[in-house]
């Protein structure tokens, strides 16, 4: 004997894992897929059939039910009971001796299926889907910004804000002005001792200087230099070193702040 006959499909149980789902009970299942099976064999083979409440009912006896189930009374019993609580089939006896006949309701049955389909789809696409906009949102937004700790996020900004400094580079702020950079700590500190006006004003003269002078002579810190030299020119509205201009139709070097630093001299420390 080969291993294929000793694998005949004959000797296995199918049933519909959705119907399973839907009736709670893996047994039941089964139950309902030989009962359907020994209806069609009846009606294949022309067996006899009891005519009872005007349907065709199939007899089926508990010792064949075992025979091709493995199902003992009890097992059969509880799975029975499912299906008729159900209203997939009923159960009667009949005859001498008594037969235990069956008839199936295919319309609930159909339905059965149909709905155990639908639910079992509703709920791989609530799986797959997020439930709410909040979930729709998350979903969108790329995890690769986001920190795991979130109360640890300032901490780690103003870490590569020192990280910038110690290497000579510019903090991680957008410009004041143009080749202008300070912190926003150190943009509030200025706001707070000078006033917001005189502030955005050292920036545009501090802006000024620097496109007006080399790179090289550049300092490190925007913020240093501002209260070191700029915020004390522009109070004094001191000129450079060039002479003011005799000519009283020239412009005065003392009427715009903006001008009077272009021209600064190099050695002084920014």
């Amino acid at each position: 004997m080969s291993i294929l006959n000793l694998l005949n499909s004959n000797d296995y149980q199918i049933y519909n894992r959705t119907v399973s789902r839907e009736l709670d009970s893996i047994y039941a299942a089964i139950m309902l897929s030989e009962l359907i099976n020994r209806r069609e064999y009846h009606i294949e083979k022309g067996h006899e059939h009891l005519e009872h409440e005007g349907k065709r009912w199939f007899y089926y006896t508990v010792d064949k039910c075992k025979e091709r189930t493995d199902f003992g009374v009890k097992m059969q019993s509880t799975a029975i009971k499912k299906l008729k609580a159900r209203g997939l089939i009923k159960v009667c006896q009949k005859g001498l001796p008594a037969k235990r006949y069956f008839w199936l309701d295919e319309e609930k049955i159909l339905e059965l299926f149909l709905d155990s389909k639908s639910k079992s789809r509703s709920v791989q696409r609530a799986e797959q889907e997020p439930d709410s906009e909040t979930d729709l949102e998350s979903a969108r937004r790329p995890t690769s910004h986001i920190y795991k700790n979130p109360s640890k996020e300032p901490k780690e900004r103003e870490k590569e804000r020192n990280k910038e400094r110690e290497k000579g580079g510019k903090p991680p702020n957008p410009p004041r002005a143009p080749h202008v950079f300070s912190s926003d700590d150190e943009h509030r500190k200025l706001a707070e001792e000078y006033g917001e006006e005189l502030r955005d004003q050292a920036y545009q003269v501090l802006s000024d200087w620097k496109e007006d002078t080399p790179k090289s002579k550049w300092k490190k810190s925007d913020y240093r230099s501002i209260r070191r030299w700029v915020i004390d020119s522009i109070k004094e509205k001191k000129p450079s070193h060039r002479s003011p201009p005799t000519n009283r139709n020239q412009t005065c070097w003392g009427d715009a702040a903006d001008s009077q630093y272009h021209n600064r001299p190099d050695n002084i420390d920014i």
